[in-house]
């Protein structure tokens, strides 16, 4: 399947960081030759112009190309969500192209409540279930261990702490969890206690 990104600025840079990430091979179309469209699979139009974009569209759909125009859903046949990506922890968020602004503030939003940490917290968790299942434990209790690891869930504060992160990582290494690993909320109260 051959990829094509054509546009200019920051939307183009979006459009080849996004499929980057993915892992997506490309083919970086310029915009003063739409003849390169010929050949390819999906289209990705990004930074144009209106009247641009649409006569992009219009090239692609007349060669087969399935066309996806940055924040312009009616010149598009397929709508990509707004990504959110913790190594192999993501998050996608649609509006079926209802409105992007929406999917992408939510998606800033999300980037506050889960940080970084989360990458590493998914490797814990995942060496911990891969020890729990190796030992022959259902799936539901596995599920069971699972939530008793990560404790409540508060995801109302911003993203968990280097703390919580670290304390999670221990309670995967030792097998053993330490009681509930608390929320963001909670360790503030039990702080504010002492």
């Amino acid at each position: 399947m051959r990829i094509g990104v054509i546009g200019r600025g920051e939307g183009l840079d979006r459009r080849l960081n996004l499929l980057a990430k993915a892992g997506i091979e490309m083919q970086a179309i310029a915009v003063n030759a739409p003849e390169q469209i010929n050949g390819l699979s999906l289209l990705f139009v990004a930074g144009l112009d209106e009247q641009q974009s649409a006569v992009l569209a219009a090239t692609a759909r007349a060669a087969g190309v399935l066309v996806n125009v940055e924040d312009m859903p009616d010149l598009c046949d397929f709508h990509v969500p707004a990504q959110l990506r913790r190594g192999d922890l993501v998050f996608a968020i649609s509006t079926s192209g209802r409105s992007p602004g929406l999917a992408r503030i939510l998606r800033e939003r999300l980037e506050t409540l889960f940080g970084p940490e989360w990458d590493g917290i998914l490797e814990e968790v995942a060496s911990a279930r891969r020890n729990w299942r190796s030992q022959g434990l259902p799936p539901d209790e596995v599920s069971r261990r699972t939530r008793a690891m990560l404790g409540p869930s508060d995801f109302s504060a911003p993203a968990a702490s280097a703390e919580r992160a670290s304390e999670i990582a221990g309670s995967a290494r030792t097998g053993r969890s330490r009681g509930k690993i608390k929320s963001r909320s909670e360790r503030d109260a039990a702080d504010e206690a002492k």
